[in-house]
C-alpha cells in the first residue's frame, strides 16, 4: 500500500506526535468495533511501520531485505527489524531518528485509514473502556512509590546498626 513515505527525514514535532498517537488510538477504537473487527493497537503499529518502510524502500526501486508473511509469529518484530535494516541511521547523510520514522509511519497510517474508512475525516475521540473514573492528577507527585528504591533513582539507605 502506498502511503507516500518521504524520501528525506522529516523531524517529528512533539505536539504532532501526541496528536498522532491519539489519532491512532481513536482509529483503532473505531475500526476494531466494525470495519476491521478486533484490530489491536499493536497490529495497527505493525501495519503502519511495514507499509511505510516498504514505501520508503520502493521510492528508488530497491529490494527489501525482509518482509512479513501471513504466518509470521511476530510481525511487529519483523516490521521494526525491516525498518532498522533499511532506514539509514541518524548521524549519517539522509539518516533518520527512529522516533521520526515511527511518527511519519503512524501519521501516514491514520490518514490512510481515515481515507478508507472515515471519508477522510479526523477520528472522533476514542471511547473510555474504564468503568471507574480516573482520579485527579497531583502535579506535586513525581514518583509512583515514594521512597521505594525499586522505583526511585535513590539508593537504599544503609542498614541500621543494632
Amino acid at each position: 500500500m502506498t502511503m507516500g513515505a518521504p524520501t528525506q527525514p522529516e523531524r517529528a514535532n512533539h505536539d504532532d506526535a501526541r496528536t498522532t498517537w491519539l489519532d491512532v488510538i481513536a482509529a483503532v477504537d473505531y475500526l476494531a468495533q466494525g470495519p476491521r473487527w478486533e484490530l489491536t493497537i499493536w497490529e495497527a503499529i505493525e501495519e503502519a511501520v511495514r507499509w511505510w518502510i516498504l514505501d520508503y524502500v520502493d521510492r528508488d526501486g530497491l529490494p527489501v531485505t525482509n518482509t512479513a508473511s501471513w504466518d509470521d509469529p511476530d510481525p511487529l518484530r519483523t516490521a521494526i527489524g525491516m525498518t532498522l535494516a533499511e532506514l539509514p541511521s541518524a548521524g549519517i547523510p539522509d539518516g533518520w531518528l527512529l522516533a521520526d520514522a515511527l511518527q511519519n509511519a503512524l501519521s501516514a497510517w491514520t490518514r490512510q485509514m481515515a481515507d478508507l474508512y472515515n471519508n477522510s475525516h479526523h477520528w472522533p475521540a476514542p471511547t473510555n473502556p474504564r468503568t471507574i473514573p480516573a482520579g485527579p492528577i497531583d502535579p506535586d507527585h513525581h514518583h509512583h512509590h515514594t521512597h521505594d528504591p525499586l522505583y526511585d533513582n535513590h539508593t537504599a539507605p544503609p542498614p541500621a546498626n543494632p
